[in-house]
């Protein structure tokens, strides 16, 4: 981003906001504009009444102090922090103009500088369930339970959709003056309350990164219209999302204050927690400064050594076959722990990447081991937050990519990169510790994640049930989505459930699930093979393209990108895409900078068998 892109993002902000009654309001927005869609300036007026209140601004800009910024759901800062109270309108409009087909919402940091200087993360919890917000808060009441009766002190807000944000200051987090590591901290509580849940699957495990993002209090939720709005825990049973409807919301005084000391039940809250592990810092709270001071951090040698060390002797251990799964999310959490360790202790090696970066920028030859020796800094160390930085790990590290994987390869067999072995996806959060195996220890410039057309039973040995799934090329490759559109619209005019995606390269798949399919066609077994060998001939007799092909994967067993996975030759993501998207995607909507997750995308309707049967019967196919 450009130094002046936070007052250029206010200036238009601005502009937007002062023509939001005039006429020609519809020609400054987009197309797709969910301002168009629900009434220009009927919507516009909401957000603009919502926003333009000094309260709601005073109370955003508290959470917000110290964070860095971004709009939506970018995954990547805008800006280094809220400047002033009253840029919250302008910055709120001004999204209206970056995706207009959203409500305009600012996300924070977990992570922020303290008032003394320090840097600060709070740790926080949340269950994603985002089919119903009743049951995802009776998922979560035995956490917030859990809470209330240890003694621990933190802060609830509702997201906005149908999850609740339980915050844990950082303040809280001490003990004996020194602060406890966030990140280890983090892990010690989510192993605690995976034993508490009866859908752990569900738990975000992606806030351990001091880096990661969420969304302001207070701040409208992008999809939903509603506000993400703190509410006391008392009213947790009573509570409903009507009360975050902008019209209703008044700020909860006090909601963002806490004691000045550590209350006694809170440190007994951390004990309990830890269980004697040790997971202190080496920085008291006060002492690490500010953005902007000179003052020089002190660093901890030993802490990174240790952390270095760690690695190395786990990457030449022996493990059987069993264990190589856990042993690669163990080495890929190694680089990942080892790389924010740096980041956060060691100006001079932060000094050392900003060279390498401008070099690569200005399209100089970059020497690690030069630049290294220069700057006084561990080779290695240098090497692996340059890889990092230039092997799209950011993508991989955004919770919403690893939820949607995770989903969608639930109970199938997968690999990542080159390596051979296979393995099932255990939960969301491994993602970035496996692609971060493949592509900074085992060095692969292949880092895709794979997975099987069938889904298996718990030993991995019968596949129980298989996808169809379809592939379309042609001669002219880039008539491989007009080519398909025949047989889209055949499955489409049966109200077939079936799902498609961009290869990554140049062409398109469709996935009809196993949920899908009539009783005597869900096993992958010969039954399953059945079908497609009537089915074939029939989609590939409604191609009319000269040239054009469909192929219906028979083995159970084939491996196949998953979607949101990276390719390996492109670096563009297999995006999935909705029928309407056929005739508008472009390869740049699958950089990874701009895709966006389908939450409803991978869904299923109960009534998917039924349709399915009425096709084969239809086509004489059953």
């Amino acid at each position: 981003m450009k130094k002046d892109s936070y007052e250029e993002s206010i200036s238009n902000g601005l502009e937007l906001a002062g023509i939001f009654t005039h006429k020609s309001l519809s020609d400054k927005l987009p197309k797709d504009s969910v301002g168009l869609f629900l009434n220009a300036r009927k919507h516009l007026k909401r957000v603009y009444d919502y926003y333009s209140r000094k309260d709601i601004q005073q109370a955003m800009y508290k959470y917000a102090l110290g964070r860095k910024i971004t709009f939506l759901r970018y995954f990547s800062p805008m800006f280094d922090r809220l400047m002033r109270p009253d840029d919250i309108l302008p910055l709120a409009m001004h999204t209206l103009l970056e995706k207009g087909r959203y409500w305009p919402s600012l996300h924070g940091t977990v992570s922020r500088y303290g008032v003394t200087g320090g840097q600060l993360c709070d740790l926080v919890i949340e269950i994603d369930y985002k089919s119903n917000w009743k049951t995802c808060f009776a998922i979560t009441h035995p956490i917030v339970n859990m809470l209330i009766e240890r003694g621990a002190i933190f802060r609830l807000k509702f997201s906005g959709h149908c999850s609740v944000h339980i915050i844990i200051p950082a303040e809280m987090l001490t003990e004996n003056g020194l602060s406890v590591d966030h990140s280890k901290f983090f892990r010690c509580l989510t192993d605690l309350i995976k034993g508490k849940l009866k859908e752990p699957r569900y738990l975000d495990t992606s806030f351990y990164m001091p880096e990661h993002f969420l969304r302001l209090a207070y701040s409208v939720n992008e999809n939903t219209g509603l506000v993400s709005l703190p509410f006391d825990v008392k009213d947790y049973d009573k509570f409903d999302p009507v009360q975050a409807e902008p019209e209703r919301v008044v700020p909860m005084q006090g909601w963002w204050s806490f004691p000045k000391l550590v209350p006694e039940q809170m440190r007994e809250f951390i004990k309990y927690v830890i269980g004697g592990r040790s997971v202190i810092t080496s920085s008291k709270v006060a002492d690490v400064q500010l953005p902007g001071l000179k003052i020089k951090p002190e660093i901890d040698r030993k802490l990174i050594q240790q952390a270095r060390q760690q690695k190395k002797m786990a990457a030449r251990e022996f493990l059987p076959n069993e264990g190589y799964y856990d042993r690669m999310v163990r080495l890929g959490q190694d680089a990942i722990d080892l790389r924010e360790l740096l980041l956060l202790n060691d100006n001079d090696i932060k000094v050392a990447l900003r060279s390498v970066r401008h070099l690569s920028r200005t399209g100089q030859s970059v020497d690690i081991g030069l630049i290294a020796r220069r700057f006084d800094v561990d080779e290695q160390d240098l090497r692996l937050l340059w890889d990092w930085e230039r092997k799209n790990l950011r993508y991989y590290a955004r919770d919403d990519i690893s939820q949607a994987i995770h989903e969608i390869a639930s109970r199938r067999k997968m690999r990542v990169g080159s390596e051979e072995k296979m393995y099932f996806l255990q939960e969301a959060v491994d993602i970035l510790p496996l692609v971060v195996y493949s592509q900074l220890i085992r060095k692969d410039e292949n880092t895709a994640l794979y997975f099987t057309n069938s889904k298996y039973e718990r030993t991995g040995e019968i596949p129980i049930a298989c996808d169809i799934k379809i592939e379309f090329s042609t001669k002219s490759k880039t008539c491989v989505f007009e080519a398909a559109a025949p047989v889209v619209s055949l499955l489409a005019g049966f109200d077939v459930t079936f799902f498609m995606y961009f290869d990554g390269v140049e062409g398109l798949n469709i996935i009809i699930p196993y949920e899908s399919l009539p009783a005597e066609g869900k096993l992958a077994s010969l039954r399953h093979e059945s079908i497609l060998i009537r089915l074939a001939p029939l989609l590939k007799r409604s191609m009319r393209m000269e040239g054009a092909t469909c192929t219906l994967v028979r083995d159970c067993n084939a491996f196949s990108i998953v979607p949101y996975s990276l390719h390996p030759k492109t670096g563009l993501a297999c995006m999935p895409l909705r029928t309407s998207d056929l005739r508008s995607f472009y390869l740049k909507d699958a950089s990874p900078a701009k895709v966006e997750v389908d939450n409803e995308w991978w869904h299923i309707p109960d009534d998917a068998a039924i349709a399915m049967s009425g096709f084969l019967n239809q086509m004489a196919l059953l």
